[in-house]
């Protein structure tokens, strides 16, 4: 029963980052945000092929993202940030190895939750970590639920980790 509730979950997972994007098309990183949330899935569920075809949605978004509508204060904090995006991002789609994908995956999710902090959305964004990930030294790592489930040991630690917090909605 629980695999096919985990089943369904993940079958749902790209409407549901489809559904972000929607709700927050004013957002300047919506799409960007909306393919962090899906490469996160393709983790969890260990895919592979999904993970990198995210997160080379995730590179194309980046650079089409619009600056015009940016606070000084949200534009300073992207440009700080590109860049790290890019790069880790870069990594994840150049390589078919999961544990690669995980490493860059930590630093990928801290700067995102930088970039997220300065530009909410309409709905809230849990900032997760799970203890025992990136080597004994903790991971973090952003999602569109509450509910946990670790993209850094797939559906095997689903019950250690927890929500650091949690950035509203504006």
């Amino acid at each position: 029963m629980k695999k096919i509730i985990l089943i369904l979950l993940f079958a749902a997972a790209p409407f549901m980052q489809q559904s972000y994007a929607q709700t927050n098309k004013d957002q300047p990183i919506a799409k960007v945000l909306a393919a962090y949330m899906n490469l996160k899935n393709a983790l969890v569920t260990n895919d592979v092929n999904k993970a990198r075809e995210s997160v080379k949605t995730m590179l194309y978004e980046i650079e089409k993202v619009s600056m015009d509508k940016m606070t000084k204060d949200q534009h300073n904090v992207w440009m700080k940030y590109t860049k790290k995006l890019s790069y880790d991002a870069t990594h994840i789609s150049e390589t078919d190895k999961i544990d690669h994908h995980r490493e860059h995956f930590v630093s990928l999710s801290k700067n995102m939750y930088e970039v997220v902090k300065a530009f909410p959305g309409s709905d809230p964004v849990f900032y997760q970590f799970c203890p025992m990930a990136n080597e004994g030294k903790g991971a973090y790592w952003l999602s569109e639920q509450e509910k946990i489930h670790n993209p850094y040991y797939g559906d095997k630690m689903n019950g250690c980790p927890s929500t650091k917090e949690t950035i509203q909605a504006k």
